[in-house]
């Protein structure tokens, strides 16, 4: 999917479709053909180093946008949008990751220190992905946990009934090492919408709350520096099956098959056991659950019968649902399996064949693969390696192109792309080198080229994610609507069971993605967003009395960071559009805007830049808070181990070293600046804590007698001394890193200014160091910051206004230590990491073969090596290994 190909479909004229009786299969695959040239559709699969985090530490992932047709890698879109969604559903940290000059994408999220603990959310998409919603967009669970659960454990109960309007809750804090209760005091719980209300009882405390009014069924738990979401469940939770018979319809007087699926009040799976029963009582036929609330059963329906199954849960909750009425003069689709083939039927009612010539369609991912008339009782088989592997939709048309029936099917395959990592020793001692040789090869055992991300962790901390891989996201879950349990389960193996699970999936999880109906009308749908190829500025110039737009009007955007001065024009609409350009993150923009002849008297308004929402919701797993040997949860990948080494790592590193991709080593804090200015070598900083010892009250004052060779003349305004001439040169104001470049603006801003609202003056005497805010000339300023809680002035004209997009994410290198010298391999300091090595970008040559090498930390456990990627041509990659590391 390249630039040019976008600009020429785009342009594509949509035709309508003239009135026929019968859609050839021609016409079909044409339509279909159509519509996925008309709006390709991109996927993104995100591998991360790892899936538990602490407080402070970062994780660190590499991004794979492909087409989604054929799973090729896509450079069309230029950002990629990476964010950390906390279990109340709110976008805590996100950024923004340009392509590198391979058109690959990869990036880090720093971690918080005091972030709370619990499961949360990683989003990623592009802007092109909202035109189809946030359904197509790459999540993945991850978890954070507090070091505090080293000692201190949290128990959370709920007393009351599903659906009940109000239930309570009880909630409290163990140490963990003396088993003692830890007095609930001065601590705080909040649910999405606030702080809830509580009473103790000894060193509990008791609450009330009402979850069937929250879209996240979490609580959140404060106390001191420990913070923690809390899954809200109940101990009977109530179910409900749906009951879905193959191919979509249950056709009378023919075996057929109905699927089911049970999950519970909070979105998990239920297992349930049942019988079916016909209208009298008889009973027909029994059934269980065989992998997550799923299973399925084969009986023959009767004409005008009515069916129903009564069902028990593991926790004898006994429920009792209506079946799907058996229909007559209908058809379905029926999927058979062989080694080699899948054998495709048509179910007619009571056997009876139809008249009509239907139509078989098979597509994958949108694209049309088999179109073939499909004849009363004929049957048509198809090799499997016919198709690639992931989902392929088979739908079943009436001569007028209607859906009669349609079934999804799975299909699986050999590895396209086998890794081989070959270490250079067998075992390895602490902080010693390490060396991977890695080959990539094809099913014939030919070398592959192929691009991918590896990391290596410490099993002692964590093991590494089987349930999120290349292979769930970009073949099955990216395909389906709605949350799988556990998708990495159906890609453990090849057996039997797995292929079962796989296949109720498809009868279960039917709500595809990939919108067939209009295009077999000829309606087509088209992208409204066009990939993002820069950033964008937009906005109007209307008057100032009567709203009406000027036409033509000259804006100047400012970038001082840049030191960029751009002018463009409006239209006649007075709308423009400033575009082609990308800066880094937190990067501030100066707008103005006047008429064609400067006048100022204007009202520049700038369209805000927005996100979509995170309004998908997924079910929050409940952990138990009992401690194991190893595990401080027994279903939470967190050990022991993890959060010992994550306290002392706090200890001794005070956070996270990295490497710059300039080979600059931090090895001590960096010093942070306030602001810019404050960098400044000549510059001058008045602090908060100065500004508040002053006893005087006018700020012109204030600065004329703090900051040397300044002087006040009448007029009002600041001016510099020069060295020998009479003439004071004028000094410029910057508010809140806005220049004011109008004497009058400047004169009553220092005015009106109060000391008490100030936080900081930096003041600037060299007019080279002014070029960033003054283009093209310079000046000597001074720059006043403002508190945040200082009241709004109404300083600014109307014709100007600044703006901080999101720009894209500067690349920082993963931090891997060496110890090539027998002082640095003996040195007393701490080597904590959990993540042993990342790297985001590994190619291999001509021969399918890479290296790298890296530094055992100190520990005596064994290592996980993962890699994960794909070749140019949309096979996948993805194997594990484990090294043995002993003391």
């Amino acid at each position: 999917m390249k630039k040019a190909v976008y600009l020429i479909l785009y342009t594509l004229t949509t035709f309508t479709s003239v009135a026929q009786n019968n859609l050839s299969p021609d016409t079909i695959r044409n339509r279909l053909w159509q519509q996925s040239s008309l709006f390709p559709n991109e996927k993104i699969h995100v591998h991360t180093d790892r899936s538990v985090y602490a407080g402070s530490d970062t994780i660190w992932f590499r991004a794979y946008l492909v087409n989604a047709v054929n799973n090729q890698p896509e450079t069309t879109s230029r950002y990629i949008y990476s964010e950390l969604i906390n279990p109340f559903g709110n976008v805590v940290s996100r950024v923004k990751i340009r392509e590198d000059k391979d058109s690959l994408f990869y990036g880090y999220l720093p971690l918080e220190e005091d972030i709370p603990a619990g499961e949360y959310i990683i989003r990623a998409y592009t802007r092109y992905m909202t035109n189809s919603g946030e359904e197509y967009f790459f999540r993945k669970p991850i978890h954070i946990v507090s070091p505090f659960s080293h000692s201190l454990t949290t128990t959370v109960t709920f007393e009351g009934k599903p659906q009940q309007n109000q239930i309570k809750g009880l909630i409290g804090l163990t140490n963990t090492l003396t088993k003692e209760e830890i007095s609930m005091e001065n601590v705080s719980i909040y649910d999405e919408n606030g702080k809830i209300e509580y009473w103790t009882e000894g060193k509990q405390s008791r609450f009330k709350i009402s979850p069937d009014k929250y879209k996240h069924k979490v609580i959140k738990l404060e106390a001191a520096n420990f913070q923690q979401f809390l899954p809200v469940s109940l101990p009977a939770n109530d179910y409900h099956v749906d009951f879905l018979p193959e191919g979509g319809n249950l056709p009378a007087g023919v075996s057929s098959t109905m699927a089911f699926k049970a999950l519970n009040t909070y979105g998990l799976s239920e297992d349930i056991t049942g019988t079916v029963k016909d209208e009298a009582g008889k009973e027909i036929c029994s059934f269980q659950t065989l992998h997550a609330g799923m299973g399925r059963f084969s009986w023959i329906p009767e004409t005008g019968k009515k069916y129903y199954a009564e069902c028990i849960s593991k926790t004898g909750v006994e429920k009792r649902f209506e079946l799907p009425a058996p229909e007559m003069n209908i058809s379905t689709l029926n999927i058979e399996e062989s080694y080699s083939d899948y054998h495709i039927n048509i179910l007619y009612s009571n056997g009876i064949a139809t008249d009509e010539t239907q139509t078989l369609l098979i597509h994958q991912r949108g694209f049309p693969l088999f179109v073939q008339p499909f004849r009363q009782t004929h049957r048509i088989s198809i090799d499997k390696k016919a198709f690639s592997p992931g989902i392929i939709h088979l739908l079943l048309l009436s001569s007028q192109g209607q859906i009669i029936s349609e079934r999804q099917v799975f299909v699986q395959s050999e590895k396209q792309v086998t890794a081989h990592i070959q270490t250079d020793k067998e075992t390895y001692t602490q902080r010693e080198k390490v060396r991977l040789d890695i080959t990539l090869q094809d099913v014939e055992g030919k070398p592959v080229q192929g691009n991918f991300s590896l990391a290596v962790t410490d099993n002692a901390d964590i093991l590494p994610d089987s349930s999120y891989t290349i292979y769930t996201s970009l073949l099955l879950s990216s395909d389906l609507k709605g949350y799988i349990e556990d998708p990495g389960w159906y890609f453990r193996g090849d057996n039997n069971a797995r292929k079962e699970g796989l296949d109720l999936l498809m009868l279960t999880q039917g709500w595809r993605k990939y919108n067939v109906e209009n295009a077999l009308t000829a309606n087509y749908k088209q992208p409204a967003i066009l990939p993002e190829t820069s950033q964008r500025i937009t906005g109007s110039v209307k008057r100032l009395v009567g709203n009406k737009a000027i036409a033509n009007a000259k804006i100047q955007i400012h970038i001082p960071k840049e030191r960029v001065l751009e002018e463009i024009h409006a239209g006649e609409d007075g709308k423009f559009e400033f575009d082609f350009f990308e800066f880094p993150d937190s990067t501030i923009y100066n707008i103005q805007a006047t008429t064609k002849k400067n006048g100022r008297n204007v009202l520049l308004s700038l369209d805000p830049e927005t996100f979509p929402e995170a309004d998908q919701i997924w079910p929050v797993r409940s952990h138990s808070a009992q401690c194991t040997a190893n595990y401080i949860y027994s279903d939470l990948p967190a050990s022991v181990e993890f959060l010992d080494k994550t306290n002392r790592r706090m200890t001794y590193e005070n956070g996270i070293r990295n490497i710059f991709l300039e080979d600059v080593m931090v090895t001590a804090r960096k010093k942070v600046y306030k602001t810019p200015y404050e960098s400044i070598p000549s510059a001058i900083t008045i602090k908060e804590e100065d500004i508040k010892q002053s006893s005087m009250i006018e700020l012109p004052t204030f600065l004329a007698s703090r900051l040397p060779g300044l002087i006040a003349l009448p007029q009002g305004l600041f001016q510099i001394k020069e060295l020998g001439g009479p003439i004071p040169k004028p000094i410029q104001i910057i508010l809140n890193g806005f220049p004011i470049y109008d004497t009058q603006t400047a004169k009553m801003i220092l005015e009106t200014l109060q000391l008490r609202d100030i936080e900081q003056i930096d003041y600037n005497k060299e007019a080279a160091e002014g070029l960033a805010w003054f283009p093209m000339t310079g000046s000597a300023f001074i720059a006043i910051t403002l508190k945040k809680e200082a009241e709004p002035y109404d300083y600014m004209p109307k014709n100007i206004q600044q703006v901080q997009l999101l720009g894209h994410q500067k690349p920082v290198a993963f931090y891997s230590p060496k110890y090539e010298t027998p002082q640095l391999k003996n040195s007393e300091s701490h080597d904590l990491r959990t993540t042993i090595y990342w790297n985001p970008n590994i190619q291999t040559n001509r021969r399918g073969k890479a290296f790298v090498e890296f530094y055992t930390a100190d520990g005596d456990s064994p290592y996980s090596v993962v890699i994960e990627g794909g070749t140019q041509n949309g096979k996948l990659i993805r194997f594990e290994k484990e090294m043995i590391v002993k003391e």
